[in-house]
């Protein structure tokens, strides 16, 4: 099904569901990662199944969506649609004291470079940490695109990496971030901003902040 799927949705963008196109098993191959083998039994299975048409030529095959294809995937897009506009848009969570370790993470220009090229956020040095739902929260960031933080080396220590995910917190630009090493249970989060939230808006533990 993975393969199908992925086969379909590659030849659709190449040819706009409208268009034939002209390619070769080893293209094929080469963009999905699968084996050359793998692709051309995949396209015969896609021919009988009535999906698509193809034609082999001296330089290599000529493809033809077909109105079953198109269903299917008109049908795929309107799943996934469904799947995803039910997702959580917005997270609600109760700000907790930290450590105390965020400022000096955050400090870091390792962290901070790549927090102002990558997600545009140059952080107050700390971080915000909430309480959430922890299911909640894992449906939350479903629907929000990972960036990757790189780990780096000082001459004092070892930093690691981390997965972040661009919010608004409380309205103001924010992320989410994640370490691959953190004390934290996973009921707790952490947040960065240019925002120091507890000046700004009065925040105290206990009270909610919500995510979007």
């Amino acid at each position: 099904m993975h393969d199908k799927n992925g086969l379909l949705l590659y030849l659709a963008e190449q040819g706009r569901l409208q268009k034939q196109i002209r390619t070769s098993t080893g293209q094929i191959a080469k963009a999905l990662g699968i084996s050359q083998q793998t692709a051309s039994r995949k396209l015969i299975e896609l021919e009988k199944a009535g999906y698509l048409r193809r034609e082999a030529t001296p330089r290599g095959v000529t493809i033809t969506m077909m109105a079953a294809g198109e269903e299917y995937l008109t049908k795929l897009y309107t799943d996934l649609k469904s799947v995803f506009n039910g997702m959580k848009k917005n997270l609600v969570g109760k700000a907790s004291s930290g450590l105390g370790e965020g400022a000096y993470y955050m400090s870091q220009p390792g962290y901070r470079n790549q927090f102002e090229r990558l997600l545009g956020i140059s952080p107050y040095p700390g971080t915000l940490n909430l309480k959430v739902e922890y299911a909640s929260f894992q449906q939350f960031i479903a629907a929000k695109e990972k960036v990757h933080i790189r780990g780096f080396l000082t001459k004092e220590r070892t930093f690691g990496g981390l997965d972040a995910y661009k919010v608004a917190a409380a309205g103001f630009p924010a992320a989410i971030i994640i370490p691959e090493r953190t004390s934290h249970f996973k009921e707790t989060i952490e947040v960065i901003s240019a925002v120091h939230f507890r000046k700004a808006i009065k925040l105290q533990d206990g009270d909610e902040v919500e995510l979007e």
